[in-house]
């Protein structure tokens, strides 16, 4: 373990999947509470609308992740880096 947590690309990645983690969790609970505020929706309908819409979205992205500049692992460290951080910084912008 301690030759685990020495690797600064691990760490990287520990936080990362923890900060996005996080921010899922927290606009998966948003976009209930938006829905059935918003458009006086019942609890349950608002709960299944804002998930199916943040899952239906991560499906259909899933593929074509494969055709982008993250596909291939022969292209260039900060071109992936560059294109994850574009992809996280507009997941962030959900509301």
């Amino acid at each position: 373990m301690r030759e685990i947590f020495r690797v600064p690309t691990y760490l990287v990645l520990l936080a990362e999947a923890m900060l996005v983690s996080v921010g899922t969790w927290m606009s998966q609970t948003g976009f209930r509470c938006i829905n059935k505020e918003t458009f006086h929706m019942s609890l349950a309908g608002a709960g299944f609308s804002g998930t199916f819409m943040l899952q239906a979205a991560a499906t259909a992205e899933w593929p074509l992740g494969a055709w982008s500049p993250t596909g291939s692992p022969a292209r260039s460290l900060k071109a992936r880096m560059l294109v994850m951080a574009l992809y996280y910084s507009e997941r962030r912008r959900v509301c």
